[in-house]
């Protein structure tokens, strides 16, 4: 099975890279600053996430909700 987020230039542009997790801005922004958060391993179901993975993920997520905050000052 070929994993488009494993293949080099597979999908968006690779933005920011941690420990388990790589963060690709989205080929189609349909929505401004659609990004997405992929695990750097094979994994088919959350619930396969082990704890390390799951603390990273939330950080991950509270960072980019600050910094989009901050550039695109949403009003909703």
């Amino acid at each position: 099975m070929v994993c488009e987020y494993c293949e080099e230039g597979g999908y968006g542009r690779l933005i920011l890279e941690k420990v388990y997790w790589k963060i690709f801005l989205a080929p189609s922004h349909r929505y401004m600053g659609t990004c997405v958060i992929a695990i750097k391993r094979h994994c088919s179901n959350l619930s396969e996430l082990k704890d390390v993975e799951w603390t990273e993920f939330s950080k991950i997520v509270k960072e980019m909700e600050t910094v989009l905050d901050i550039i695109f000052k949403p009003t909703l």
